[in-house]
């Protein structure tokens, strides 16, 4: 695959955009929660959760805009792997992962499992990156 590489990829790099997901994104996102005391970890995960039962406007507005991030992930992801089912799974991956680490950053008080998702992308992004230039 002839396209550029995230963050200053190499094969010889520790791993795809860790410096742009494990550093960059994911310390914005931790000092915001300790701002904020995880207040508004992500107030539409908060909707979805509690009101996807009970409330079917709330419900579809919330799944309509986590579409709209995964596509955008996908695309995003899409610039370094050619298959895009390996893209959207990425993008999935990235907002499962970012979710959970807002509940649980949010329960703790602590960053920690934010910065835990922002190595396990890049991990995943480097996984897929390297068996994409393999093929």
């Amino acid at each position: 695959m002839s396209t550029s590489r995230p963050c200053g990829y190499s094969s010889a790099s520790r791993g795809p955009c860790s410096r742009g997901i494990s550093q960059s994104s994911v310390a914005q996102t931790t000092s915001t929660g300790r701002s904020t005391d995880y207040a508004d970890a992500c107030p539409i995960g908060t909707v979805a959760l509690e009101v996807a039962n009970n409330n079917e406007v709330l419900r579809v507005a919330t799944a309509e805009v986590f579409e709209e991030w995964v596509g955008t992930a996908t695309r995003w992801f899409g610039r370094w792997v050619a298959e895009p089912e390996t893209a959207q799974s990425l993008a999935y991956s990235m907002v499962m992962m970012l979710e959970g680490a807002f509940m649980l950053s949010r329960a703790a008080r602590d960053p920690e499992p934010l910065r835990v998702a922002g190595r396990s992308m890049a991990a995943l992004l480097h996984t897929a990156i390297t068996r994409a230039d393999q093929d």
